[in-house]
């Protein structure tokens, strides 16, 4: 048996894609605490958005900011990266959506799951209003 233990304290681990880039919470945000850069990439069938840990060297990576107990969450400016998913994968940058995301250990990159929305906080209250 495989369990995964759920952490109630980190909560869900997700990342917001926009315009502007991808905002890791505290939860994601973890697996890359001690990376200094990254990389991006994308698996086109699975519709997964790839992040990895990289070299501080590497010129294809991306800064990263220095995350410590007081940051909760981890912005990347990748304007252009998103661009490419909104035509690779339709994406419909204006609005910001959350989305689930993983650690593959095998691989040790965190992966965004474009097939796994978070559902909005708003849509989340109107759906309990409609169940009562």
């Amino acid at each position: 048996m495989n369990i995964v233990w759920f952490d109630a304290n980190k909560g869900i681990p997700s990342a917001t894609v926009a315009q502007y880039g991808i905002n890791l919470n505290n939860s994601a945000a973890e697996y890359l605490k001690s990376a200094v850069k990254i990389k991006l990439g994308y698996e086109e069938k699975m519709k997964h958005i790839c992040i990895q840990s990289c070299d501080k060297n590497d010129t294809s990576g991306f800064n990263l900011p220095h995350m410590d107990d007081k940051v909760k969450n981890a912005r990347i400016s990748c304007r252009e990266f998103i661009r490419l998913l909104s035509i690779k994968f339709g994406l419909d940058t204006t609005i910001s959506d959350k989305y689930y995301c993983y650690w593959d250990e095998g691989i040790k990159v965190l992966v965004i799951d474009l097939n796994q929305k978070i559902p909005k906080k708003q849509l989340m209250k109107k759906i309990k209003t409609e169940e009562i």
